[in-house]
């Protein structure tokens, strides 16, 4: 009888040690599960805020053009209408907070991308530059936008243009070219590490 209770008491004890490690990965998975839908919730947040600030914008502009149109101010309409001012504003605007956004998300993505590339390959951002194009590219693709035509889209370029810096890119990949997108699909955000 002690035996038997011996081997009850030890089997309870690896149970229980068992018990522990799987309520330890369940915490582990509920805080990650936490921080995923805290993040969520900033990004959520971060996106209506950019539509209502462009919807103001908006207008505002187009109050501008109304007053200009009714004081029949046509030569001043004719200009604003031609300028291109507002719109390359908000594409800086745009992309400077789509470099923050992501690099929020992916905070090690330059350094994780340059280690991909050859030496002397690296690519070195600007002072005042969080990302460039190039990098905007690599970007949206770990975000999961692999159609070239969006990317273009975006970036407000050719197509031709993206497939050319994605080429290029592949041509001074460290890794092998074939598999250099893939590899940029590893690169982990601050939830995945």
């Amino acid at each position: 009888i002690k035996w038997a209770l011996a081997q009850s008491n030890q089997e309870l004890l690896r149970l229980n040690d068992k018990l522990n490690n799987i309520n330890n990965q369940l915490n582990d998975t509920n805080n990650q599960l936490y921080e995923i839908s805290n993040v969520k919730e900033h990004y959520i947040a971060e996106f209506f805020d950019v539509c209502f600030s462009y919807i103001s914008k908006m207008e505002k502009y187009q109050n501008v053009l109304y007053k200009y149109a009714i004081n029949k101010y046509y030569d001043e309409l004719i200009k604003k209408l031609k300028s291109s001012a507002l719109i390359d504003e908000e594409l800086t605007a745009l992309y400077a907070r789509f470099d923050k956004v992501f690099l929020g998300l992916y905070p090690t993505f330059v350094a994780d991308f340059n280690a991909l590339l050859k030496d002397g390959e690296q690519i070195v951002l600007k002072p005042d530059a969080l990302l460039n194009r190039e990098l905007r590219i690599y970007a949206l693709l770990r975000l999961g936008i692999t159609d070239s035509g969006k990317i273009a889209n975006f970036l407000r370029c050719s197509t031709s243009t993206v497939y050319n810096y994605r080429t290029r890119m592949r041509n001074k990949a460290a890794v092998d070219r074939d598999e250099f997108e893939n590899e940029i699909m590893k690169i982990n955000s601050t939830q995945e590490k």
